[in-house]
């Protein structure tokens, strides 16, 4: 964790997944990360998994996605909250897919799946 801390994660743009049932505690370990990144002057952004769908849709909509694409990739950090949460549309499962393709070995990723399921 303190490697991930220092930024390790944002310098070589790795995904890192965090799984578990709710409450557990990966939102709170993913803003810590998020926070530290904030604090070494890294651009960081963190969504809720449906809102960055309905953010994408729209964008898709208005014929904007490349735009809304090319400005996710200027951040250095993205976390995706509640993942597995919602279920999302065909259409909405696809665009997260190129988002996430977008940003992959370019932006570093901390994605939070929500498992209502025992692990």
């Amino acid at each position: 964790m303190l490697e991930l801390a220092r930024g390790s994660l944002i310098h070589k743009a790795e995904p890192i997944i965090l799984v578990g049932n709710p409450g557990l505690g990966k939102t709170h370990v993913a803003t810590g990360l998020a926070l530290a990144a904030c604090r070494q002057g890294h651009k960081v952004r963190f969504y809720n998994a449906a809102g960055l769908v309905n953010d994408l849709i729209a964008a898709q909509d208005e014929h904007l996605l490349p735009k809304f694409l090319a400005k996710a990739l200027k951040h250095h950090l993205f976390v995706i909250d509640e993942l597995g949460f919602i279920p999302f549309s065909p259409i909405g499962a696809q665009l997260m897919f190129q988002f996430c393709s977008t940003l992959y070995e370019r932006v570093a990723v901390i994605a939070l799946v929500t498992w209502n399921m025992k692990l």
